[in-house]
């Protein structure tokens, strides 16, 4: 798999370029001047890495879905400060902790084993008897219901970047309102009267309003973040790409249209036929 070819639908720079202006712009953990030749082996590491992690789940994935899980971290490793490549190929701040979306996979993944299987033929990851798979945090799969999406599916997978969001999220239900005025009905039921009193009720609201909140947030398995948008065919999902909730549909749609050589039945769906 080429770098320059995998990215040359998103970007104009080339390899040699972007290499000069991190050679200039950024401040690496290392010595190493960036070259083209070190950053497409260790994009081919990643590479092989995402494959090893994705076929112990057993699951089917685009080449496309393979090289954005390669490319969200390339600037770690190859040690760029700042995210030089996430900025270049995604225009984000941070890249993705990718190992937050392999939870999630997993996690579909293993709904759609039958629980009946023997141990030894399950896919790699699920060979422990019970099998190590965490909870999600985030909502439910869902399928898109609008036009240019409908008929694909998506899985939210969250990242610390998205803490301070879920928190605004929650603060707007009303029911978290209820719980942090109880709360502090409880803990005071009269009006802290002196300077003890109040560095108490201010610990207490400072950490029910951030990690509390939070904490709620997770309880509820509400929790946002970005998207993985896959298809589902034949009783199984096949991962297409990593999405925002900025992107414009049709952008995650013309990124689904570079999946079709890699699952032909894309082609069936109406998005395409009417092309």
């Amino acid at each position: 798999m080429s770098l320059q070819k995998m990215i040359s639908f998103q970007v104009a720079d080339t390899l040699e370029d972007f290499c000069k202006n991190a050679n200039n712009v950024c401040t690496q953990r290392t010595s190493r001047d960036l070259a083209p030749g070190y950053i497409i082996q260790q994009y081919n590491f990643l590479v092989d890495s995402s494959r090893e992690w994705l076929n112990g789940y057993g699951a089917i994935y685009s080449q496309l879905f393979l090289h954005e899980l390669a490319t969200q971290s390339l600037d770690n490793s190859c040690e760029l400060m700042p995210a030089l490549f996430s900025k270049w190929l995604y225009n984000k701040i941070h890249p993705y902790d990718v190992f937050n979306i392999y939870d999630e996979i997993s996690i579909l993944e293993w709904n759609d084993i039958p629980k009946d299987m023997p141990v030894e033929k399950r896919p790699l990851a699920y060979r422990s008897d019970p099998p190590h798979i965490r909870k999600s945090i985030t909502r439910k799969a869902s399928e898109f219901k609008q036009y240019p999406l409908k008929g694909f599916w998506h899985k939210h997978h969250t990242q610390a970047g998205f803490i301070a969001t879920n928190i605004f999220l929650q603060h707007n239900k009303a029911e978290e309102v209820s719980r942090i005025a109880q709360l502090s009905e409880v803990a005071f039921p009269n009006n802290p009267n002196d300077e003890e009193a109040w560095g108490e009720y201010l610990n207490l609201m400072a950490h029910e309003c951030t990690v509390g909140t939070y904490e709620e947030r997770l309880k509820g398995g509400r929790t946002t973040g970005e998207w993985i948008v896959y298809a589902r065919h034949e009783g199984r999902n096949h991962y297409l790409t990593l999405a925002t909730h900025s992107e414009p549909d049709i952008a995650i749609l013309r990124r689904i249209a570079l999946c079709r050589d890699d699952f032909p039945f894309l082609n069936d769906y109406p998005q395409f036929r009417e092309r």
